[in-house]
């Protein structure tokens, strides 16, 4: 044993109580000193948990960060709820296996499935309308560029007293992720996502909108549109073709309103039951007569020609 060694140990075997907590007091204060100084200037790195939390789901997962043991702070700059790095995951991990953290359209989404009694119908159509909604919501924001998205349903009762059911429109609210934006075909296909899931509702009548309130894109005319502005552009420039010659153009005024019908199929189906004819049993015999309307034909024209003349 090196001569230094037994002098500290014969040192500290002859030292009195009172030296002796001196001793290790003297050891531990620059190792205490040399940890708080390298806590100091390395301090632990924090990355956000969750961004955009709303006050209630913030405080549910601030519960379960102090039921769960792991440190956490809060943002100066937004309120943020921060993690260390290196517990980042594993946070979010167990944060996920009690189901946090939970939107407001989840925790609505639940209630509203939740099995009740005694609602009647204009409740029950509510609901079916809400669940609509939050799906719709879900689907668009499996895009990329989105955020978070809301669905608004207008959907109007038919009536059997009406000819013609008024139409079901829809109004779509995204925000989008940090330098990101909407094309305009990814416009197009949301609309288009909506209107395929909602009865009678065309991509025309679905409007997209982001935090703003600036619309985003917008809906392409349809093929039966495009056609039906060819056809009154087409009828005019005839009409114009032979008043022109014998009147000023500048005389002429025309407009040319036309009403195109949609694709339609009419089916009739006659039926004779068995029958015995001479004395032998007929078996069951169908007709079945098919007429089809093409999508496009010309339901209605109105046109109104103006003539303006000199009085004299």
């Amino acid at each position: 044993m090196p001569a230094w060694l037994s002098s500290l140990r014969d040192l500290i075997a002859d030292a009195s109580p009172l030296r002796r907590v001196m001793l290790a007091l003297l050891v531990l204060l620059p190792l205490i000193a040399l940890g708080a100084a390298y806590l100091k200037f390395n301090p632990p790195v924090y990355r956000v948990l969750y961004a955009h939390l709303s006050d209630r789901a913030g405080g549910e997962v601030i519960t379960a960060l102090e039921q769960l043991n792991i440190p956490y702070r809060l943002s100066d700059a937004d309120g943020a709820i921060e993690v260390p790095l290196d517990r980042l995951h594993a946070a979010r991990y167990r944060l996920a296996a009690r189901g946090l953290p939970k939107t407001d359209d989840e925790r609505q989404d639940e209630a509203e499935r939740a099995p009740s009694f005694g609602a009647s119908s204009l409740q029950e159509q509510q609901r079916f309308q809400r669940a609509l909604e939050i799906d719709l919501a879900r689907s668009i924001q499996k895009l990329e560029a989105v955020e978070i998205a809301r669905v608004h349903l207008a959907l109007p009762k038919v009536s059997p007293f009406l000819r013609d059911a008024p139409p079901a429109t829809a109004a779509v609210l995204v925000r989008l992720r940090k330098g990101a934006h909407l094309s305009a075909v990814q416009v197009t296909t949301i609309q288009t996502l909506v209107a395929a899931g909602v009865p009678r509702m065309k991509r025309t009548n679905v409007q997209v909108l982001d935090p703003g309130g600036v619309m985003l894109g917008g809906a392409a005319p349809e093929a039966v549109q495009s056609r039906r502005l060819a056809l009154e552009q087409d009828l005019v420039r005839r009409v114009l073709a032979v008043l022109t010659p014998w009147l000023d153009k500048d005389r002429v005024s025309v407009q040319v309103t036309a009403t195109l019908q949609d694709s339609e199929t009419r089916q009739t189906v006659e039926q004779v039951r068995n029958g015995v004819v001479g004395g032998q049993p007929r078996p069951l015999e169908k007709t079945v007569r098919t007429s089809s309307v093409p999508e496009g034909s010309i339901q209605r024209i109105n046109a109104t020609v103006i003539l303006g003349f000199e009085a004299t």
